[in-house]
């Protein structure tokens, strides 16, 4: 094998930020998956979804879920930028990712709860 000479190639990509990265884009996808769902069970039923229902739960749950292990990709990128002689385009990533999730969906259950 070939070893990668770093003088001519930069840097490797630091681990935490390569997972800080994918997580926040599963959570992304997880979180908007969540809220299709949840929105298609609510018009689905003449009278809504019923919030003691097992599936409010299951929906409720997941996305606590989600927003924990996004949480994590932040904090998981944040650890990355201060690994030395490591690439941090990836753990920036995944942190303006994760930081986007959060508030994002934070204004969405804002949106929501005003609209009743």
């Amino acid at each position: 094998m070939h070893e990668i000479d770093e003088t001519i190639y930069g840097a490797k990509q630091s681990g935490l930020g390569i997972a800080s990265f994918v997580l926040s884009i599963l959570c992304g996808f997880a979180i908007f998956s969540i809220i299709v769902v949840a929105g298609y069970l609510d018009m689905s039923r003449p009278e809504g979804l019923d919030d003691n229902s097992p599936e409010a739960l299951f929906i409720g749950f997941s996305m606590i879920l989600a927003m924990g292990i996004t949480v994590v990709a932040f904090g998981l990128g944040l650890a990355a930028l201060f690994q030395r002689n490591r690439r941090m385009s990836l753990a920036i990533l995944g942190m303006f990712f994760s930081c986007m999730i959060i508030v994002g969906t934070i204004l969405l259950i804002i949106l929501g709860n005003s609209v009743d």
